[in-house]
């Protein structure tokens, strides 16, 4: 039997609690990240943190696959803003939904960075690298949003970067990998599935595609202006 009571200012009150008890508990991420010293390792515990966060320094972030961090819905839940920097084993979700500012699961603006063993779900986009060189991205889990595919973002995109090398991912409910204006990286033994392109390629020229696993897609790889590929 389920009994149903009537909403009251009382009801309201506790449901206002628990809603608020709901989002104190998460951890803000950003204070822990301005705390440790360059270099060091920041080593997260079981549990909830929340977003967004920017990662300004070198330094070893691990979620050792226990620590969740949520994004609320807004912008881009992660930003590596240096070089030098790995993130390993964090869940990321619950990135803005917004095309214009390409909100991201975790977005890599530097060099040199190491992205590995993360799970992504409820991102627009899943990981972006925005100038960037020589990161490697891999052995990751990305979920896109529930989103219509027209509105769906890139699973990986890829802007004006060279010599990064992309393996061993599982990308899934994405629209493409985008790679522009990005020569010379290397694409290898991700699979993914449920998307419209496999890859979409402009003006990336020596690609190397191997080893990859491309599924349920209206369309396998696009390529434009982009001599010297190789699959």
């Amino acid at each position: 039997m389920v009994f149903l009571h009537p909403i009251t200012p009382t009801w309201l009150c506790w449901l206002f609690l628990i809603c608020s008890h709901q989002a104190w508990a998460a951890t803000p991420l950003q204070p822990l990240i301005d705390a440790v010293p360059s270099s060091s390792v920041l080593q997260l515990g079981a549990g909830d943190y929340s977003g967004p966060a920017i990662i300004r320094k070198a330094l070893l972030l691990d979620g050792a696959g226990k620590a969740r961090l949520l994004g609320g819905g807004r912008g881009t839940v992660l930003s590596v803003m240096a070089n030098g920097v790995t993130v390993r084993g964090l869940v990321i979700s619950g990135s803005g939904d917004t095309h214009d500012g390409i909100d991201a699961g975790l977005l890599v603006a530097g060099d040199d960075n190491k992205i590995k063993g993360n799970t992504m779900v409820d991102v627009l986009f899943g990981i972006h690298i925005k100038t960037g060189n020589r990161n490697h991205i891999a052995g990751n889990h990305i979920v896109g949003k529930d989103l219509p595919m027209a509105l769906r973002g890139d699973a990986v995109r890829l802007w004006n970067s060279r010599h990064n090398r992309i393996e061993n991912n599982q990308f899934e409910h994405s629209r493409d990998l985008t790679l522009a204006n990005s020569p010379d990286n290397h694409i290898l033994n991700n699979r993914f599935n449920d998307g419209r392109y496999g890859m979409h390629v402009v003006f990336s020229p020596r690609l190397v595609v191997q080893g990859n696993r491309i599924e349920n897609t209206q369309t396998g790889i696009v390529v434009l202006y982009s001599p010297g590929l190789v699959v």
